[in-house]
């Protein structure tokens, strides 16, 4: 029997992104997955191409083309992997215990980069499954919200666009089985 089609779905359980590092006619890859910790949600908004053919004083025909999809997350941990990969800064290491740092550099040459973005929600209708979204080749911006007496936000918003492989730009997926996003 196939599975469903149908699910309700509940939460958002896990994110990583991972750096695009090739986008040819015959090639599609990307580096390792990074987490992206304590997310908290995720907005997918599709941007459409609309034309429409009117003659005759009335509509005789619409258009519709999915262009790109817009995309915001937030999460509550801040995670300099992530923001290196979003950002296209440097983050150097330094120093033995008990003065390492971790700095992560973002300066005017640094280029925002190309990354794949997955999310996974656990609670649906397959009982051992799960479901995954996939938005193939996102760029975006960083937020860091930072208040007296609050926890820091952080947040990315941006667009992702079809791969210039197969042109794809998203996924969404109901998988019987459920593991971790790779």
């Amino acid at each position: 029997m196939p599975l469903a089609t149908k699910s309700k779905v509940l939460g958002l359980n896990d994110m990583a992104i991972s750096e695009l590092t090739a986008d040819t006619s015959s090639t599609l890859t990307y580096g390792t997955a990074v987490d992206i910790p304590g997310v908290t949600k995720l907005t997918l908004t599709p941007n459409y191409v609309e034309k429409e053919l009117r003659g005759d004083e009335a509509l005789l025909d619409t258009y519709q083309r999915l262009a790109s999809i817009e995309f915001s997350f937030e999460h509550a941990i801040v995670s300099l992997e992530a923001l290196k990969i979003i950002t296209g800064g440097t983050l150097t290491a330094e120093g033995t215990t008990p003065s390492q740092k971790q700095t992560l550099n973002i300066s005017n040459t640094s280029l925002a980069k190309y990354f794949k973005l997955q999310g996974k929600i656990i609670y649906s209708d397959f009982a051992s499954g799960d479901v995954w979204l996939t938005l193939y080749k996102c760029k975006g911006q960083f937020k860091i919200e930072f208040q007296t007496e609050e926890y820091a936000s952080i947040s990315c918003s941006g667009k992702a666009i079809g791969t210039i492989k197969d042109g794809k730009i998203f996924d969404l997926v109901f998988r019987e089985k459920t593991s971790a996003l790779s």
